[in-house]
């Protein structure tokens, strides 16, 4: 249950910034902590003044931690931060767009989940695991 919820937030946290990237005209990221196990949203609210220069979005988009037992399983297509290893992002531009990137999620129990960005469509989605028959 909490892999499911877990992925259902980080769902909602990249489709928002995708949203506000393609609102606002300012790039957007989703910044996962791999050593402190917590993900939020950072903005760059001055891209003409100072491109590449992100803060964190503020009110009830906060730093969120996941829960006890989860943890990232995979983080494909996601950048790098230069600042900190630790710190890894998908960038949204204004356009709408990203790049193709998956954000796995799982438990010691083997419950998983996996949300998708497609690049072509920025499309995202959320992957649930094959059940065995």
């Amino acid at each position: 249950l909490q892999v499911r919820k877990t992925a259902d937030h980080l769902f909602a946290w990249a489709r928002k910034a995708r949203a506000d990237a393609a609102e606002t005209g300012a790039r957007q990221r989703l910044v996962v902590d791999t050593e402190r196990k917590v993900f939020w949203i950072e903005r760059e609210p001055k891209p003409l003044k100072e491109p590449g220069k992100f803060e964190a979005l503020g009110g009830g988009w906060v730093e969120e931690a996941l829960p006890p037992g989860v943890d990232f399983e995979v983080l494909e297509g996601f950048e790098t931060d230069r600042s900190d290893s630790k710190r890894r992002y998908i960038e949204f531009w204004p356009d709408g767009t990203a790049t193709e990137a998956q954000l796995g999620i799982a438990n010691e129990q083997g419950d998983r989940r996996t949300i998708k960005v497609l690049a072509a469509t920025s499309k995202i989605t959320i992957e649930h695991p094959a059940v065995a028959p």
